[in-house]
């Protein structure tokens, strides 16, 4: 017998809205910090751009540095 699918597994990229509602705040102030380089940059396959979990794992463990904070 198959093994039976996890109802939500864990994804290693995610989307705007998800980071937007994992940062409790909006997805246009993701875009927003995202030009500025102030958060992780994403990943684009094609014309969706994600960004990795594992990416923005680490950048929360690090205090969330900014580009300027790490000069």
């Amino acid at each position: 017998m198959p093994a039976a699918a996890t109802p939500n597994p864990p994804r290693s990229l995610i989307d705007a809205k998800e980071f937007a509602r994992r940062l409790s705040v909006s997805e246009r102030f993701i875009y927003k910090m995202v030009a500025k380089g102030a958060l992780p940059k994403p990943v684009k396959i094609g014309a969706a751009t994600r960004w990795s979990t594992k990416v923005i794992d680490e950048w929360v463990n690090a205090g969330c540095p900014t580009k300027t904070s790490s000069e």
